[in-house]
């Protein structure tokens, strides 16, 4: 048996591979060595850009956990100010049915330790990896589309909420950046 939540890690993980590793050449800096579900559990110094997938926020479980969707969904804010976007759906249906925000972590560890970069290099490779992340996600929904659990969840849309790219650490050339994508799926359950 599987649960929606284990399939769209699953589905992240995919689209993820073909944007940042199997769509870029490894030669590119921007490359990322590792794309996983879970925490990294080797040396992030080695694998230079990390992109890795977590169900919720491991940094903040309660703030970013799954949830029945109770606000109104048929009212969404249009980002380009016009008419609000309508969803046709609704909280709870007669019959049992529910629908769910399914929310996940997208987080990027970048190290380019031993790249010679400049400040600004490191800058522009970094939100490249961002972007290129956030770009399979959006483009992903055909994969995410395909997704249907054991007891019939399966998803209508999925947003990037937010996303951070942020320096941590450097001078000279030893740059870091930290990334996070925060990604939320809406589900509906018969």
């Amino acid at each position: 048996m599987a649960h929606i939540v284990s399939l769209l890690v699953d589905a992240l993980e995919d689209v993820l591979i073909e944007a940042c590793q199997t769509d870029v050449d490894e030669s590119d800096d921007s490359y990322a060595k590792v794309v996983r579900a879970g925490r990294l559990q080797d040396d992030p110094t080695t694998n230079v850009v990390s992109v890795l997938i977590h169900p919720n926020d491991p940094e903040d479980p309660e703030g970013w956990k799954h949830q029945v969707i109770t606000e109104n969904p048929t009212a969404m804010q249009n980002p380009w100010g016009e008419a609000a976007f309508r969803v046709p759906l609704g909280m709870y249906e007669i019959g049992g049915g529910e629908h769910w925000w399914r929310r996940f972590v997208i987080e990027l560890q970048m190290f380019w330790m031993n790249k010679a970069l400049t400040r600004s290099e490191a800058l522009s490779l970094s939100h490249l990896v961002l972007g290129r992340a956030e770009e399979a996600i959006k483009e992903g929904i055909d994969t995410f589309g395909a997704c249907q659990d054991d007891w019939g969840e399966r998803p209508w849309g999925v947003f990037v909420k937010s996303s951070r790219c942020v320096e941590r650490g450097g001078p000279d050339t030893d740059w870091i950046w930290n990334g996070r994508i925060w990604v939320q799926f809406g589900t509906e359950k018969p």
